[in-house]
């Protein structure tokens, strides 16, 4: 089963197909370290498929992600921080992420290596919310202070994603809001 799991997510993230169920999904049936390791491995095998896909074999299907925004900031910005950055918060767009750094053939290990820091971090974040949350008895159990750490991180994250997502659109030259 976690096969089928890692190769599902891996396919989705290879064809730019959205897989962001995959960390809700997956903790449901394993613990939230087997789980992280289980999301963690579909998206970087994944990643590097889109990536490949995009660098090679696809090129002239993704070149619509050319001019989008994330690949103009990936252009600019290419170094791991922002790779790792832009892979934690939630609702990345994974799949652009991974043809715009194709297309612009970002150094492969940089890439894979802030792909599976970041979303190990992130699916484990994930899969602890969503483990604590459907193994208690009631809604009393699951208020306890790891449940509410995860809550909490996930919520910092979406904050500093969005704090980063401003980042970005002021570094975007104007008319770039695509």
């Amino acid at each position: 089963l976690p096969v089928m799991f890692i190769l599902s997510m891996a396919g989705a993230w290879a064809f730019g197909i959205p897989a962001s169920a995959f960390f809700l999904i997956v903790p449901l049936f394993y613990s939230p370290l087997q789980a992280a390791g289980i999301v963690t491995a579909g998206a970087v095998v994944g990643a590097i498929g889109g990536y490949v896909t995009a660098r090679s074999l696809a090129a002239d299907k993704v070149k619509r992600y050319e001019d989008h925004r994330i690949t103009r900031f990936l252009s600019r910005h290419s170094h791991f921080a922002a790779l790792f950055a832009i892979r934690i918060v939630p609702g990345s767009i994974h799949s652009i992420i991974n043809f715009g750094a194709g297309l612009l053939k970002l150094p492969l290990g940089r890439f894979a290596l802030a792909t599976l820091l970041a979303v190990a971090i992130k699916s484990f974040v994930y899969a602890h919310a969503v483990h604590s949350a459907t193994n208690t008895s009631s809604a009393d159990d699951a208020l306890t202070w790891p449940f509410v750490a995860a809550l909490f991180a996930i919520a910092l994250l979406t904050l500093t994603g969005r704090w980063v997502r401003a980042k970005v659109m002021d570094r975007l030259q104007p008319g770039d809001n695509d």
